[in-house]
């Protein structure tokens, strides 16, 4: 079902502009990200609380991630979305570029991706998801046959996003992030 938005500008007693926006539907999930480009772990001096999963974890390390997928799974949305899942944790999308198919991601611990699958799952809000929902997810994703990276593809995205980083504060880590997407996100 293709939801419709009707935006209008009137003034007293003229209808000046009307259109159409419509909003596409939501692609199916469980679905696998096409690939990961960049891959960097990081570190923090001063933790800060991960807001985007209802356990709120304090983060001291995490990743990175540079992906590309499926433009509609990131498209910008005023309703729930298909969550991202790194391993066990819903990732953050750092500015999606609308129409883009690369997307900055911040997760909030050290994955092995070589271990750990990547995917989009069902389509709800990060900062309700507890362990029994990744659980299900994650089930969901073993029966839809979604596997972790291999091991060169591994290589290649930790060898692209550079050594490990070491930041003091969540600022120095947003701004790294928002560097990411001023260099990486477009193709």
């Amino acid at each position: 079902m293709i939801r419709r938005l009707l935006c209008a500008v009137a003034l007293p007693g003229l209808l000046v502009a009307t259109a159409w926006a419509e909003t596409p539907p939501l692609p199916s999930t469980p679905v696998a990200v096409t690939r990961v480009l960049y891959a960097r772990s990081f570190s923090l001096q001063t933790p800060f609380r991960y807001d985007w999963s209802a356990d709120q974890p304090e983060v001291r390390e995490g990743m990175m991630l540079v992906i590309e997928c499926d433009p509609a799974l990131v498209r910008p949305r005023e309703t729930e979305e298909p969550v991202l899942y790194v391993g066990s944790h819903p990732a953050q999308r750092v500015a999606p570029q609308p129409g883009s198919n690369r997307l900055v991601v911040l997760v909030p611990a050290v994955v092995d991706l070589a271990k750990e699958p990547i995917w989009f799952g069902t389509p709800g809000l990060p900062e309700a998801i507890d362990a029994g929902v990744v659980m299900r997810e994650r089930a969901l994703a073993t029966d839809a046959q979604i596997v972790p990276l291999s091991h060169e593809a591994v290589a290649a995205a930790l060898r692209a996003g550079g050594p490990a980083a070491q930041y003091a504060t969540k600022a120095e880590l947003s701004w790294a992030l928002q560097d990411w997407v001023q260099r990486l996100a477009t193709p």
